[in-house]
């Protein structure tokens, strides 16, 4: 005995066989090696194409990115605040170093070793993930492509884009450790 829901079932599945049929054109094609579409048959049961994942550079600064991020928002401080307090501090840092170097008694020579070797550390992380950790942070918070060296490419009447922000922060970290290794030879801490 066969049902009626049976019969209308079967005859969906017929139709759905019919309109379902690959072109014999893309079979030959598939069978050539050509490129075809991605649709699935007998030959391509994967798609031609599989996603890229990121570089582990990438997933890495990401991830150094949003650790920091949670760091500061455990604080329980705004956004904006939190902004703020990146923002100075990346601004400051530079100069503080140098200040550091160039002023400190030479009885905290393990500090200035300290922080010089933490610069030269930063020089090696801004090349590796070709960019600044900090930058990207602000930008998370803020959601402005604003960096620090932004208004120097502007004086100096450049494009402000981001090979162009890279080489110039390239340089002034040069120039930056080219002047605190001649401050510490001058200060004869070695």
């Amino acid at each position: 005995m066969i049902n009626k829901k049976d019969t209308n079932s079967s005859n969906v599945l017929a139709k759905d066989m019919r309109d379902n049929k690959v072109d014999d054109e893309k079979l030959k094609d598939d069978d050539k090696g050509g490129e075809g579409d991605d649709t699935m048959t007998h030959k391509n049961i994967f798609p031609k194409k599989p996603k890229r994942e990121l570089p582990f550079k990438k997933k890495f600064k990401k991830q150094l990115v949003n650790m920091g991020l949670y760091g500061l928002r455990m604080s329980g401080l705004s956004d904006n605040t939190i902004l703020k307090i990146v923002s100075i501090t990346h601004y400051m840092s530079g100069v503080l170093h140098v200040l550091t170097v160039a002023f400190l008694p030479t009885k905290f020579l393990v500090v200035i070793i300290i922080q010089y070797l933490l610069v030269c550390i930063v020089i090696i992380a801004f090349i590796y993930f070709q960019g600044c950790i900090v930058s990207t942070m602000e930008y998370k918070l803020s959601g402005e492509d604003y960096t620090i060296v932004d208004p120097c490419l502007k004086l100096m009447d450049f494009e402000v884009n981001n090979k162009n922000r890279y080489n110039i922060t390239i340089i002034g970290m040069i120039a930056y450790q080219l002047l605190t290794t001649y401050i510490v030879y001058k200060r004869k801490f070695f």
